[in-house]
């Protein structure tokens, strides 16, 4: 989970009212699955600077949901030069 959640800045809370409120969330919601698979296609990255967004259509399936649907992400380039999720968006 901790590379799940370093994927993300820092900041990052989702629509919840909290980080710390996010990664139980987060935690809860992957870890109660067996089985979880993730396929992305029409990736689309636009870059202005240190900021991206990215969309993309994701097929998601685990022992407990199979869903498809558009994704859109924000990314910003931190100091390390490492890429983090800002925002995300399901479409």
């Amino acid at each position: 989970m901790s590379g799940y959640y370093a994927a993300y800045v820092p900041d990052f809370k989702g629509k919840l009212p909290n980080r710390k409120a996010w990664k139980q969330e987060r935690r809860e919601r992957i870890t109660s699955k067996k089985n979880i698979k993730v396929k992305l296609s029409d990736i689309k990255i636009k870059l202005q600077g240190d900021k991206a967004t990215v969309s993309l259509r994701q097929d998601y399936s685990s022992d407990a949901l199979s869903v498809k649907s558009s994704k859109s992400f924000t990314l910003s380039k931190g100091r390390s030069g490492r890429w983090q999720i800002a925002d995300e968006t399901n479409r």
